[in-house]
């Protein structure tokens, strides 16, 4: 019996970069939340570096006062977007947490009239069998409207409880601490 040295040795490589390619990848998430502030911030500089040349070339000012400007209005825009973003959201959880009677009401009303449209008797369901898929209907209905109501308060109470953004400084100048107070 003769053993091809030739095909073991690439299949040791392949499982070789396999496993070094798992664990890169773990390496990878794990170090995602280290990275993603810099990868966004990498694409927000490349987002506005020609906007920068632009105010530059235009008004002949330096790259110092046309970063500032541009630098001032990024922010302005990225902070009318949240608060338009989180004034959305409450106010469209809101108006549902509010109508959710009406949307239970309809959804009840649907399926009682799939179910009575239903032509049962080409299936020839029993009545014991009918009568458990309307209770089982009802029941679901129920709890999805239970779940539902729950999410959506839930989410109100998480946004409108979220602290503003404090920016605490150690004892040592220049090493700000950013995070949620």
């Amino acid at each position: 019996m003769v053993i091809d040295m030739n095909y073991w040795n690439k299949v040791i490589k392949n499982i070789i970069i396999l496993l070094i390619s798992i664990v890169a990848l773990y390496f990878a998430f794990k170090l995602a939340v280290f990275y993603v502030p810099f990868l966004i911030a990498f694409v927000l500089s490349l987002m506005l570096e020609p906007i920068i040349k632009f105010i530059m070339r235009k008004t002949k000012l330096t790259r110092k006062a046309s970063s500032i400007i541009v630098f001032i209005v990024a922010i302005a825009i990225i902070v009318g977007l949240l608060a338009w973003l989180i004034t959305t959201l409450i106010s469209e959880a809101s108006n549902l947490l509010e109508n959710i009677n009406t949307y239970i009401d309809s959804a009840y009303s649907f399926f009682n009239n799939f179910i009575s449209n239903f032509d049962l008797s080409r299936i020839k369901i029993p009545e014991e069998v009918m009568g458990i898929i309307q209770n089982s209907g009802t029941e679901f209905l129920e709890t999805a409207t239970e779940w539902a109501k729950g999410a959506l308060t839930n989410t109100i109470n998480f946004i409108t409880s979220v602290p503003t953004l404090g920016v605490y400084i150690r004892n040592k100048p220049n090493c700000p601490i950013f995070y949620l107070c």
